[in-house]
């Protein structure tokens, strides 16, 4: 687990390297005699696959169906993260367990950001989030539940509410 945390960090840092480099060199002003110089080169491609030097695929850049992600893999080949841009612009980090299965994604969607917390089966089992008319809110989800079980909230006046559900969205107490 540590040498997939290095991994990720060294190609998180490469990445990030390379995309500042691109960044800074395309937008810093031009030296004297640079003006007539040839346009910068560039790599470009629909995917970009990492191995791990032994011929194991390890992650990929790709551009699928317009959406632009990063993908991590464990060393057996399974998912550990990804970091995407939705359609509607949003961006989503996902990462997984080890066995392969979504565990948590974060993902700012119309201006709300949010965290989930999915149990190894996929269903919900908590969510932090902060919507834009100032309501944050934890929503607790129970083993079998198709909502939020309870519900911890600060509204936008300012003062703090709890509510308690069936599991099936029908409110079984709330307070203020």
């Amino acid at each position: 687990m540590r040498a997939l945390k290095l991994i990720t960090a060294a190609i998180l840092v490469l990445i990030g390297g390379m995309v500042g480099s691109f960044i800074l060199d395309s937008i810093r002003p031009a030296r004297a005699g640079e003006e007539d110089a040839p346009p910068m080169r560039r790599i470009s491609a629909q995917a970009f696959i990492l191995d791990d030097g032994a011929g194991h695929m390890r992650g990929w850049l790709a551009t699928v169906d317009g959406t632009p992600s990063l993908t991590l893999l464990t060393a057996d080949g399974k998912p550990a993260m990804d970091l995407s841009v939705q359609d509607d612009q949003a961006p989503r980090v996902i990462l997984y367990d080890t066995e392969g299965h979504r565990r948590l994604f974060i993902t700012i969607a119309e201006d709300t950001p949010a965290v989930h917390f999915i149990d190894a089966k996929g269903a919900p089992r908590m969510q932090l989030v902060s919507q834009p008319d100032d309501l944050s809110a934890v929503r607790i989800f129970g083993k079998e539940s198709t909502s939020a079980n309870v519900v911890m909230a600060v509204l936008p006046e300012g003062k703090g509410a709890i509510g308690l559900s069936d599991g099936h969205g029908t409110p079984i107490w709330w307070a203020p």
